[in-house]
């Protein structure tokens, strides 16, 4: 299991701490006379970030800092503003929110939504290997955050475990947002990845963090392009799902291992990873970047297509359960729906191997939604039971009306009445008939 990685290469971690630093002040310090200063959550050499509270829409936030000896180091403060500016564009729910920016007293700070939850590196830390449908959605989540980024022309550069944060929902789903564009660039896809601004990286300077970094960015941090981004995202799903760095090795050897060596296999780590998982990965994950996935919007689809064949259907985001018009025990789970109801249910198939974790634990007390677009005329218990089974739907997206056993009785009856009216008209013509020859 990998531990928390404390390199950074645009924090120095032999500043004074937080506390120390009296140009910061302390906690309580308000700025701009509407954010107050409540809790440090974590400092560097460059800045700190805080939670506060917004006293003029009394809410909480966090703020992100820069020492003042920054202040007037203009590539720091192009990084700082191109950070606000890169978020500020984003749409995606997977993309943490910038609510403000601003200075004062020479200090610039960046105001962002807070977040309830850890880092994926933590969560690592702390338990391991996530489970593998898990892992796949949290990927995928972030693939999709980075697709909207690099149409945007917005390069990342810098993803890895501790830029992901784990975050609930008010509706308790967990998602996966990205955090710290600082190393973010604009650059032209059309233009076979050449910049589309002004930067001010240098032709040879690097930016990232080691152990994710692909090898084209090791030589030189403008020779990224998305493909980058997907090289990055490989690892992250690699450590995910095996618990250990893909390239593992001390600053600068490990460029060295990333540049020459292959990571030990997937399912050699976790057998019971589906063998697509593994194909994922190693794609993600060539040394030439051209022999990787074209674009993120492939490398989206290709674990969203993971995704749906490992979770079942009621934990998918956007799969819908209608809610029984009856009594019964309902749940709802972490990450989709679940119903449980005093209904006989068609017993279970033997389970396999345990891929989506906590995706299913219920959280009580949250209203199943009810949707409009199936229409029931009548329904029974007998009716529902057989389509209660783990990953199908209670009903179909169509029109379903189900005959009640009253009803199919008297129908029979009805259809032995019209046939006794046939027979005798029937006998009746035929006599007729007879008649009318003699």
């Amino acid at each position: 299991m990998s531990q928390p990685s404390s390199f950074d290469p645009r924090l120095d971690s032999s500043r004074a701490p937080f506390a120390s630093r009296p140009d910061f002040g302390a906690v309580g310090t308000m700025l701009d006379g509407r954010y107050r200063i409540d809790h440090v959550l974590g400092e560097g050499g460059m800045g700190v970030v805080v939670r506060a509270t917004d006293t003029r829409l009394d809410r909480t936030v966090a703020i992100k800092l820069l020492h003042s000896e920054y202040a007037d180091q203009e590539d720091v403060l192009e990084r700082f503003a191109r950070e606000a500016t890169v978020i500020a564009k984003l749409r995606s729910r997977y993309v943490v929110s910038v609510l403000d920016v601003s200075t004062d007293r020479n200090r610039p700070y960046l105001v962002l939504e807070h977040l309830e939850g850890e880092s994926l590196e933590d969560r690592i830390f702390r338990e391991g290997p996530l489970p593998v449908g898990e892992a796949v959605r949290y990927s995928r989540q972030v693939a999709e955050a980075l697709e909207e980024a690099h149409a945007a022309g917005i390069l990342h550069r810098d993803i890895k475990p501790a830029n992901v944060f784990l975050t609930r929902q008010s509706n308790h789903e967990i998602i996966a947002q990205i955090l710290d564009f600082g190393t973010a660039r604009f650059y032209d896809a059309k233009r076979d990845g050449q910049l589309s601004k002004p930067t001010i990286t240098k032709q040879y300077e690097t930016f990232g963090s080691p152990a994710y970094m692909p090898p084209e960015q090791i030589s030189s941090a403008r020779n990224t392009d998305e493909r980058s981004d997907i090289w990055a995202l490989g690892t992250v799903l690699y450590e995910a799902i095996t618990g250990r760095l893909a390239f593992e090795g001390e600053y600068p050897e490990v460029f060295v291992v990333i540049s020459t060596r292959e990571p030990p296999p997937l399912r050699s780590l976790r057998p019971e990873a589906p063998a697509e998982l593994e194909t994922i990965i190693e794609r993600c994950l060539r040394k030439v970047k051209e022999d990787r996935y074209a674009s993120m919007t492939e490398l989206k689809r290709a674990l969203l297509s993971l995704e749906q064949e490992i979770l079942p259907a009621r934990s998918r985001p956007n799969h819908t359960v209608p809610s029984p018009p009856m009594s019964g025990a309902l749940t709802t789970s972490v990450l989709g729906e679940e119903s449980v109801g005093e209904f006989p249910t068609t017993p279970a198939p033997a389970p396999g191997p345990d891929l989506t974790g906590d995706l299913l634990r219920p959280t009580p007390h949250l209203p199943l939604p009810v949707f409009a677009d199936v229409a029931v005329r009548e329904r029974t218990p007998q009716s529902i039971g057989p389509r209660t089974q783990p990953g199908a739907p209670l009903f179909d997206d169509q029109e379903t009306e189900f005959e009640h056993p009253a009803g199919t009785e008297r129908s029979k009856r009805k259809l032995a009445w019209v046939g006794v009216a046939v027979i005798l008209g029937a006998l009746l013509l035929f006599t007729g008939i007879r008649v009318s020859q003699g």
